[in-house]
């Protein structure tokens, strides 16, 4: 697996996404993320789309190990209690080009409160999947009434053929 795929995990699990989530919010589908984190070649415009989501380089996603990154800085913020840039844990030479967002708390005691930017990108997700939702809900809800129509109609047709029936056998 290369360092990219184990990156482009690493971001999307500790945005607490599934593939099809993390897909949705950089404009691709999940497929694409599985083969990501496969070991696929991604796409430059896929490429484009995360480095500026998370403010690093295109080298940092395919060469640098982000976990790591994040979690020896996770420890040094708890160490030093400083106040966290946009709730991130990044530092040194890496910290000027990698955005906070970049690297979360764990799932767990992830608020997404901490980091807005994140929060506000999850939050677009949402909503997009809400309003995804409601229009497949509102298709749904006319095929139903047709299927009802056609329903009454059927047993309609039922009824007036038992009445012709009916009337058949009484006649004869």
């Amino acid at each position: 697996m290369s360092q990219f795929s184990k990156n482009i995990k690493y971001l999307r699990e500790s945005a607490g996404l599934s593939q099809a989530k993390f897909a949705k919010g950089f404009g691709v589908n999940r497929d694409n993320i599985a083969s990501y984190e496969r070991g696929s070649e991604p796409k430059v415009e896929f490429l484009t789309k995360v480095v500026n989501f998370y403010h690093i380089t295109i080298e940092e996603l395919l060469n640098a190990d982000l976990e790591v990154i994040c979690e020896e800085n996770l420890k040094k913020s708890k160490k030093s209690e400083k106040p966290k840039e946009n709730g991130g844990y990044l530092a040194g030479k890496v910290a000027a080009k990698v955005a906070a967002n970049s690297c979360q708390e764990p799932i767990n005691t992830f608020k997404s409160d901490s980091d807005p930017i994140l929060s506000t990108h999850i939050y677009k997700i949402q909503l997009d999947e809400i309003k995804s939702l409601s229009a497949e809900n509102a298709i749904l809800k006319k095929e139903n009434a047709e299927l009802k129509a056609e329903n009454a109609n059927l047993i309609a047709e039922l009824d007036d053929c038992k009445d012709n029936l009916g009337k058949t056998g009484t006649e004869g």
